[in-house]
């Protein structure tokens, strides 16, 4: 009784093992969206360590969406130690929208902005045995080079796969950065600059912790294909700081330091493609916080002269597709 079921729990075991292996010259069509939404939920002010009356406060409202989305052609060239290591890369859309919306007192405010990427259209090959000059080569359209040095070249989410071979097992966060948009090293060019001077996005980046927990769940058929379930779950926090100049305060103004920090929640799963050994998909949704404090340098009975509290809450998600080709 006893090896009747070792043995189907070992053909099991051997056939949903999922690992990054895709044959060279291999090639996939990618899509991969990423969009965050946030609202401010409080808002408060103290002014020599006294809370402030809320009637004294204007009526504030903030929203703000940000979507990236991204379609790549992928030729595997070459990988080893389960990642890429040669690949051509042609890009076809690189697109971002920034909006945000401010109401105060019941008069709104809303501001767009549109970002593209000059590699749009363009070819890369990528090699990461080559000489540090020739890693990254642009085979075909205009781009400039620091556009095409900044490229990463595994964008296979390949590090999930990693520890595969057991039932669960953790993955840092150079499998994939929730706080960092700019995918593969991408460089956004943004039509209008930016207005929000109050967090710092390489701050977020660079001081993002936390793991990722990967379960493999089930195996799943899909038009044909057999994929791999991978449940994913993780929670990160980050923060930055900047040294700034109170705004749009009557009562008080000044030097100040602005400290935002951020907490995120996200799950999902990755489906992995378990003959063609490569990812098939990916989904994820998450719940942020974050709060952002604005105090001035100058004191009042040992005391901020002036300090503001904004908390504020959303929602992101990502949809990543892999379509083989």
């Amino acid at each position: 009784m006893l090896r009747t079921l070792l043995v189907p729990l070992a053909a099991l075991t051997l056939v949903s093992a999922p690992r990054f292996a895709p044959a060279a010259g291999a090639q996939a069509s990618k899509t991969l969206s990423w969009t965050s939404s946030t609202q401010l939920d409080e808002w408060s002010a103290t002014m020599g360590g006294s809370p402030v009356p809320s009637q004294y406060l204007p009526k504030l409202e903030l929203d703000g969406t940000n979507v990236r989305t991204l379609e790549w052609n992928d030729e595997w060239l070459a990988c080893a130690d389960g990642a890429p290591v040669r690949l051509r890369r042609k890009f076809v859309e690189l697109a971002g929208t920034e909006t945000n919306v401010m109401k105060m007192n019941g008069q709104a405010v809303e501001t767009v902005r549109k970002a593209s990427s000059p590699l749009a259209g363009c070819t890369v090959l990528l090699d990461e045995r080559a000489k540090p000059d020739a890693r990254r080569v642009l085979e075909n359209g205009e781009c400039a080079a620091e556009h095409v040095a900044a490229l990463t070249i595994d964008l296979d989410l390949s590090a999930f796969v990693a520890g595969a071979g057991e039932s669960e097992w953790t993955v840092g966060l150079d499998a994939f950065n929730p706080f960092d948009d700019g995918f593969g090293g991408l460089r956004w060019q943004w039509d209008t600059p930016s207005k929000n001077t109050h967090v710092d996005d390489a701050q977020l980046v660079a001081n993002a912790e936390g793991e990722w927990k990967v379960k493999l769940a089930d195996t799943r058929e899909v038009d044909g294909r057999k994929l791999a379930v991978l449940a994913l779950e993780g929670q990160f926090k980050t923060r930055c700081e900047l040294d700034g100049e109170l705004e749009h305060v009557p009562v008080a103004s000044g030097p100040t330091r602005e400290v935002s920090d951020y907490k995120l929640d996200v799950r999902g799963e990755l489906l992995w493609d378990l003959k063609a050994s490569i990812p098939a998909a990916c989904a994820l949704q998450g719940e942020l916080e974050f709060v952002h404090v604005t105090r001035t340098v100058a004191e009042t009975n040992g005391q901020a002269a002036y300090e503001q509290r904004m908390r504020f809450s959303g929602d992101v998600a990502l949809d990543f597709r892999v379509t083989p080709q």
